[in-house]
C-alpha cells in the first residue's frame, strides 16, 4: 500500500469511482472494486493520472469519485 496522492491538475473531478490496473494486475484491481462495492476497473491509462505521473510499486490505483468520496466503505 502506497501513500495517497492526488490526481494532476489536467484530471477533471471524477462522478464515478474507477479502480485502475497495470498488465497482469487485473484480478487485484477486480478484488478492490467488489470491496468498494462493485465499482468499474480498467487498464492504467498514459499518462498516469497522478500529480508525479506514477504511483511507485503500486500496480493499481483508485481514483476516487464523487460517488464514493467522503463516505463509508460498504458493509462486507
Amino acid at each position: 500500500v502506497q501513500p495517497a496522492i492526488n490526481t494532476d491538475a489536467a484530471t477533471i473531478k471524477q462522478t464515478a469511482t474507477v479502480v485502475y490496473f497495470n498488465p497482469g494486475s487485473e484480478s487485484a484491481a477486480a478484488l478492490v472494486a467488489t470491496t468498494l462495492g462493485g465499482v468499474a476497473t480498467a487498464p492504467m491509462p498514459t499518462p498516469i493520472p497522478t500529480e508525479t505521473g506514477n504511483i511507485g510499486e503500486a500496480s493499481v490505483l483508485i481514483l476516487l469519485g464523487t460517488d464514493l468520496a467522503g463516505k463509508p466503505l460498504p458493509a462486507g
